[in-house]
């Protein structure tokens, strides 16, 4: 009977120590959760404040200047303000060669249809070698 009665208190004190390791899980749980509750919390407690201080850029750039307020110079300009956008570059304008060579194409034109600015190119070229244009 001895050795069943310590079976018994060995069963037991088993039961209590699977009872405290299953609090113990329950409590780590627990804290995990709260540990990712304050984390998630915090977190959005500086989105708010982000948002907060956006929307107050926004009125600020919204329209210049608030009425007795001052711009201020060291704030950095929105990425959606003004863009500087590219100027068409103006032409300069006909060199003298290329109105030489569109005269010899108007001319070699009218002679024939099917002339090319290439061919009028090549000609041009070989008039102003000889010294003609």
């Amino acid at each position: 009977m001895a050795k069943n009665e310590m079976m018994a208190k060995k069963n037991e004190m088993m039961a209590k120590k699977n009872e405290m390791m299953a609090k113990k899980n329950e409590i780590m749980a627990k804290n995990e959760m709260m540990a990712k509750n304050e984390m998630m919390a915090k977190k959005n407690e500086m989105m708010a404040k982000k948002n907060e201080m956006m929307a107050k850029k926004n009125e600020m750039t919204e329209g210049g200047k608030r009425k007795g307020e001052k711009r201020d110079k060291t704030a950095k300009r929105d990425k959606t303000a003004k863009r500087k956008t590219a100027k068409r570059k103006l032409s300069k304008g006909a060199s003298d060669w290329h109105k030489l060579v569109m005269k010899t194409f108007h001319k070699m034109r009218a002679t024939d249809k099917t002339v090319k600015l290439r061919d009028a190119m090549v000609k041009a070229a070989q008039l102003k070698k000889k010294g003609e244009l």
